[in-house]
């Protein structure tokens, strides 16, 4: 579910990164599920991980769903323009790679 509005936000926000995806047959499922499930533990170093966290667990009433979708689609924006130039495999494994690892 939350991949899936990860998806339509981007569709909303960076209708031409969500082209460009699609373009590519790059899925949200293939690189957005990971990001859900693991909650970005795996792409990012522990210490902005227990900030983040920190900060989910302080919005109340659904508000750590809401934020982690904004979290995951601050980052797509923040590297659009990368990603636009990219084609499935560079993509792909950008997808795959850590987070800290690109900022």
């Amino acid at each position: 579910r939350m991949v899936m509005r990860l998806e339509e936000l981007i569709k909303r926000i960076d209708k031409d990164l969500a082209l460009h995806f699609e373009q590519t047959g790059i899925q949200f499922i293939q690189f957005a599920f990971k990001w859900m499930n693991c909650l970005l533990l795996r792409e990012f170093n522990l210490s902005s991980v227990m900030r983040l966290w920190d900060t989910y667990l302080s919005e109340g009433d659904g508000g750590f769903e809401d934020f982690h979708v904004y979290v995951c689609a601050a980052f797509l924006c923040q590297f659009s323009g990368q990603l636009k130039g990219m084609e499935f495999d560079e993509l792909f494994q950008f997808m795959q790679v850590s987070v800290c690892v690109c900022v």
